[in-house]
């Protein structure tokens, strides 16, 4: 059981961990296009965002440390008991819940500059009316 326990937080810890840094390389890689298309006002959900999930990938070595830590207890000790309590789940909490910060912030950035970007070729697209002076000849 303890096995089954160590290989799916270890399992889940890393997809995280690989989610957060491939969102992190994705947007950086778009970086200025994410830029144009958006005011300086609202990056501050992209910089949340960047750092919610560079939290992830730290919370998530922790996490991966405290399931060495636990293995090497239950090594030493076959009886240990709580080998793997708050040294693996505190951090595997703060793990996902950054991670789930993160992809909130994400959506607010995606939301707002599209948002903008649809006033924005709105207010374009609109056609001016033309109207004709009232001091010049018709």
């Amino acid at each position: 059981m303890t096995e089954i326990f160590v290989s799916s937080v270890s399992d889940l810890t890393k997809q995280l961990m690989t989610i957060s840094s491939g969102m992190i390389a994705l947007s950086i890689t778009f970086l200025n296009d994410i830029f144009k298309s958006s005011p300086t006002n609202r990056n501050w959900a992209l910089k949340a965002c960047w750092l919610f999930y560079l939290m992830t990938i730290v919370f998530g070595f922790w996490t991966l440390m405290g399931l060495t830590g636990g293995v090497s207890r239950l090594m030493s000790d076959p009886n240990a008991d709580g080998a793997f309590e708050m040294n693996v789940k505190f951090p595997a909490f703060l793990q996902i819940l950054s991670f789930l910060l993160g992809t909130v912030f994400l959506i607010i950035f995606g939301i707002r500059s599209l948002n903008f970007l649809s006033n924005k070729e709105s207010a374009v697209s609109q056609p001016l009316d033309e109207k004709v002076p009232e001091d010049s000849p018709s």
